[in-house]
């Protein structure tokens, strides 16, 4: 899973993905708000670890 911080280009979210090898797709788990802090603890972060292991 990996992370991509959209701050550089003046934008004010986050794009969280995950790449699968086995069918070379990438997957958009979130596009969450800056303030978001990847903490597993909260819905945004629960749901993006539900998606993470429904691949």
């Amino acid at each position: 899973m990996k992370m991509w911080d959209l701050k550089g280009n003046g934008l004010r979210y986050r794009i969280i993905y995950a790449f699968e090898p086995r069918t070379h797709h990438y997957h958009v788990l979130a596009i969450a708000p800056r303030e978001f802090d990847y903490d597993a603890k909260h819905p945004i972060g629960q749901r993006i670890l539900r998606a993470y292991e429904e691949l």
